[in-house]
């Protein structure tokens, strides 16, 4: 089960875990942008623990068992694996074009939101329903997937 009630969380390198109707100002800034504070040179060292607590607590409170990392690598660096209470599931979407499957970012970023739309909308519970995605001509690829990975791949032209 994924949870009782569906929730979503972004990532920000200014605020930290938001929820979809938090408040913010415009900016500029990204994860991996060197930041010299009095909690480390960089916005991973900055947020520490901060964010693992904060997914924590809400897993907690909406009784989750999986927390599905649409993120990007960059941002989910930023939470310690190791202090996370449940376990993750990170969809990957690959293009297949000429027998050579690659992850072409400008794409995966794209259908990383629709992926975290599906879910909401959907309202899904099991993580057996992530299978059922198929938005932009990708579908769920069994034999490229594991455990913490669901692969979707889409066939380019080549």
């Amino acid at each position: 089960m994924l949870a009782q009630k569906t929730k979503l969380s972004l990532l920000s390198g200014l605020y930290g875990v938001l929820r979809p109707l938090d408040a913010i100002e415009p900016y500029r800034l990204e994860m991996g942008s060197q930041l010299v504070t009095v909690r480390g040179k960089s916005l991973y060292q900055y947020w520490g623990l901060k964010i693992v607590e904060a997914l924590n607590k809400q897993a907690a409170a909406t009784n989750s068992s999986l927390l599905v990392n649409c993120a990007s690598k960059e941002y989910f660096d930023a939470v310690d694996l190791a202090s996370l209470k449940l376990p993750v599931v990170t969809p990957v979407f690959l293009e297949n074009k000429n027998s050579k499957a690659r992850t072409v970012s400008f794409y995966a970023k794209r259908v990383r939101g629709a992926m975290a739309r599906f879910i909401v909308q959907n309202r899904l519970k099991e993580r057996t329903d992530l299978q059922d995605f198929n938005a932009g001509g990708y579908r769920y690829h069994p034999g490229r997937s594991d455990e913490n990975n669901l692969v979707f791949m889409r066939e380019m032209e080549g």
